[in-house]
Order: C-alpha cells, then sequence, then structure tokens
C-alpha cells in the first residue's frame, strides 16, 4: 500500500494571500516526504477558487529541489489544454531534474468554466485526449515524432531531452465514466479515481473490474498496484457556536485497495499535522480523515 498528498492549492476562508497559501501548500507538501508519503500529486486547475495550480510541473520541479526521496505525480495534466509536445519536454526535464522520480498523470478535464478559458470544444476532448497521449509516449520513446490524426499532425519532429526512467515514467489517468475505466485499462495506465465523484459501493466494484479486464484483454500485466482512490482528510475546527470551516491544508490521496492499515511507523497524528499546516489555535481542534 502507498500513500500520498493531492493539494489543491485552494482559497480557504479566513483571508490569506495568495503568496500566504502557496507558500504554506509547498511547506506541508514539502514535509510529507519527513512523515513518510509515497507519493505528492499536484493538480492543474484554471479560472477558480478550487484550484490555481495552474502547473503541475512547475509546482513539482519546485518540490523536486527540496526532496530526495517521494515520488512526484502531477494529478493531473489536463491535456487537451497543453501541447502534447510541450508535456513530454517538461515532464522528461522534470524526470531528470528529480533523479527519476516522475509519474504523469494525465486526464481530460471535466469544468465546463475551465473549458471556456481555452480553444477546445470539451465535446471532444476525448478525442484530443487520446492523440495527445499518444504523441507524448513517442516523445519520450521514439528519436522522431511521426504522428497524423484529427488534431495533431507532426513529421519527423525530434523531442528533447528523454525521460531518465525507461521506457518512460509510469503513466496514470484520471477516470470517472466507465469509458475512461475501460480505455485506461486499454492502453495499460495505472488508474486515477475519485470516490468524489460517483465512484463507491457496487458501481466501484464495477468499474474496477471494467478496468482489470481491459488489462488482461490487451495483454498488459496486472501487478495489484496500479490504482489510487481519492478521499479527503481535513483539518477541521469547531468553534463554540458549533460552525465547522476548514483551516488549512488536507491529506487527499489514499489507495483504493479494501482493507486500508496504517503503514507501520508512520505517525500521521494531529500533532504532526498541525506543525506543517497550522490552523488557528482558538476552539476545538481535530483532524478528521479517511476514504469517503
Amino acid at each position: 500500500m502507498k500513500f500520498g498528498m493531492l493539494n489543491f492549492y485552494e482559497q480557504p476562508a479566513g483571508g490569506k494571500t495568495e503568496h500566504q497559501i502557496v507558500k504554506e501548500q509547498l511547506d506541508c507538501v514539502c514535509a510529507a516526504e519527513d512523515f513518510g508519503f509515497d507519493y505528492i500529486w499536484a493538480p492543474e486547475h484554471h479560472s477558480t477558487q478550487y484550484g490555481y495550480c495552474a502547473s503541475p510541473m512547475l509546482t513539482l520541479a519546485a518540490v523536486a529541489s527540496r526532496t530526495k526521496r517521494i515520488r512526484l505525480g502531477s494529478g493531473v495534466v489536463v491535456l487537451p489544454f497543453n501541447d502534447p509536445i510541450r508535456v513530454a519536454e517538461e515532464a522528461a526535464m522534470l524526470d531528470l531534474m528529480s533523479d527519476g522520480r516522475l509519474d504523469l498523470g494525465v486526464g481530460r478535464g471535466f469544468q465546463p468554466v475551465e473549458y471556456e478559458s481555452f480553444p477546445v470544444d470539451q465535446a471532444r476532448s476525448r478525442q484530443v485526449f487520446d492523440e495527445a497521449i499518444q504523441v507524448v509516449v513517442q516523445a519520450w520513446t521514439q528519436d522522431c515524432v511521426n504522428f497524423k490524426g484529427a488534431y495533431f499532425d507532426i513529421v519527423g519532429r525530434p523531442v528533447r531531452p528523454k525521460p531518465l526512467q525507461k521506457p518512460h515514467p509510469p503513466i496514470w489517468m484520471a477516470a470517472i465514466s466507465d469509458e475512461s475505466f475501460w480505455l485506461a485499462g486499454k492502453n495499460g495506465f495505472n488508474l486515477l479515481c475519485s470516490m468524489l465523484y460517483g465512484f463507491k459501493s457496487e458501481a466501484a466494484a464495477e468499474l474496477i473490474r471494467g478496468y482489470h479486464g481491459a488489462l488482461k484483454a490487451h495483454g498488459h500485466f496486472y501487478s495489484g498496484g496500479r490504482g489510487w482512490r481519492t478521499g479527503y482528510g481535513l483539518l477541521l475546527r469547531h468553534d463554540t457556536a458549533g460552525a465547522a470551516g476548514l483551516r488549512g491544508p488536507g491529506l487527499v490521496v489514499l489507495p483504493y485497495h479494501s482493507g486500508l492499515r496504517r503503514p507501520a511507523g508512520r505517525e500521521t497524528s494531529d500533532r504532526r499535522i498541525r506543525s506543517v499546516c497550522p490552523h488557528p489555535q482558538r476552539g476545538e481542534d481535530r483532524a478528521m480523515g479517511g476514504a469517503t
């Protein structure tokens, strides 16, 4: 079992500046290495307070310079918003800078308000995504990219640098719909999925079965460690009036495997979390966590 942290760089209550939030979040994710976490994940979001980490690669490069062991994952690069050649170049550069610690998480986004900021039709995002990820893999594994599709036409393009990990860094695909689970398996990608978007109970088991079936049908080896499930661990403060509000970063990523257990020797107490993610001292403070 692996544990990781996903930070959205959200705009919380309390009037903090963007500068304060960015510095606090960077300190929090870098401290994850000392706490024994296995992964740090950086998302891509635009145009809303849901999160203003606009560049996973830029964020992870900053984290790479302050860490030595922890894996660095993009959770996720929204491929329809990005040029795939640029994604391949920046990801390879990050893999070299971090001594081979990159995991590339990719997706196609889901918020219409974010698509309004880019010249991309959300209705065609799956087709754009499918072509873009093929270009990224070619850029990493071939001397030159030769690709002709409906959205990308690339002839004899050399791409440098190449990633340190061979044949390339692990690829993770975000999935919400049935088709995305199947496509992740078909392509042999690792799976990123969230219980916050209907992924639960019987539906979850069926989606995972579809993913495993697609892996097997297309000749991909299943190692038992290909999936992450996201849930939330939030720092909450109860005041005397009974209102609860988020006052600091949350610990987010948990595996989808059942029977979750805390790894031996990994202290995740409220006391240790508070030391990195400060919140108001008045009132009753408590840490709440777990998969949802």
